[in-house]
């Protein structure tokens, strides 16, 4: 007797009798539980989207996300000077979104929103009547937004020197107010360090809950049989939303580079899309699996 081939016939014996159990086979109180960890799974990438759509919608300066902002926000673009019309700036997009809950009242922010709105000019910066944008600035921003600070944020986005003096050259970086005669302006991507912030929180969250809604939906059986076809359409799918992850967080620092990064912003929003579909399919299936007639009749109903 060949004892190579015993030794594999022995271990594919043991890797066929290898089988994750099927959802319908567990006992009520692991399918209830299960149930809720998937749910909060659920509402928790519902709130994600939320969060996305309320972060992003404004980098071009109107409601509703679209492929300007994702270009805007991850390649950067040239910006037509339009009279009478703001351009896009990072600071308007701030205040009216993550730096809102820092004015000290709605008047503050209402003569920043003003100023930027209006083109953000030098003019304005320091005249009309009290409080100017300059003081505004310097009683809101330039706490957390100095050079000397010491915080990462008065690091990469400084507005003066000190915690005592606004430079309206520094400020106008974040703006993007025109220089006279310009008939466009440059919007730089977000920073690279708050992008690589975001790519080393995201890349060591997001698998935890993908890859175990993911090893929920190869326990639900779909799609059903024991042919090539079912087993490769079920690892295709199973895999599909952590693949789509890991491409959508390339094309964020893809997106930087010159001439075709638009391309790969783009693709920020297709990645994304995909992820939805694959990920609530799966959520649909392991919900449907773990409460399927079949699971009531394997267990006798209890």
């Amino acid at each position: 007797m060949d004892a190579g081939a015993d030794g594999h016939r022995l271990a594919g014996a043991q890797a066929s009798r290898f089988r994750l159990p099927p959802l319908h086979s567990l006992p009520v109180a692991w399918r209830a539980l299960l149930t809720v960890v998937v749910i909060f799974i659920g509402a928790g990438y519902f709130a994600a989207l939320v969060n996305v759509l309320a972060q992003n919608e404004l980098v071009d300066g109107q409601p509703g996300l679209s492929a300007a902002d994702l270009i805007l926000k991850y390649a950067g673009k040239q910006v037509p000077v339009v009279a009478g019309k703001a351009p896009p700036s990072r600071m308007l997009e701030m205040i009216r979104t993550a730096m809102r809950e820092y004015f000290d009242s709605d008047d503050d922010f209402r003569v920043l929103e003003r100023w930027l709105t209006a083109g953000a000019s030098r003019e304005a910066f320091t005249s009309g009547p009290e409080p100017t944008p300059h003081d505004v600035v310097l009683t809101t921003c330039l706490r957390c937004h100095a050079a000397d600070s010491r915080k990462e944020i008065g690091r990469k986005s400084p507005f003066g020197p000190d915690q005592f003096t606004v430079d309206y050259e520094w400020v106008s970086k974040f703006t993007l107010a025109p220089p006279p005669g310009a008939t466009s302006v440059w919007r730089p991507p977000r920073d690279w360090r708050d992008l690589a912030l975001t790519t080393h929180a995201h890349m060591l969250s997001v698998p935890v809950f993908v890859v175990l809604l993911g090893a929920l939906f190869l326990c639900s059986g779909w799609p059903q049989g024991e042919s090539r076809a079912a087993a490769v359409w079920r690892t295709v799918l199973a895999c599909a939303p952590l693949v789509l992850f890991l491409a959508d967080v390339a094309c964020w620092w893809l997106a930087r580079l010159p001439g075709v990064g638009w391309v790969f912003a783009l693709t920020i929003g297709a990645t994304g899309v995909l992820f939805g579909v694959a990920f609530g399919l799966q959520w649909i299936v392991v919900i449907g699996a773990l409460w399927s007639m079949q699971s009531s009749k394997t267990n006798g109903g209890k």
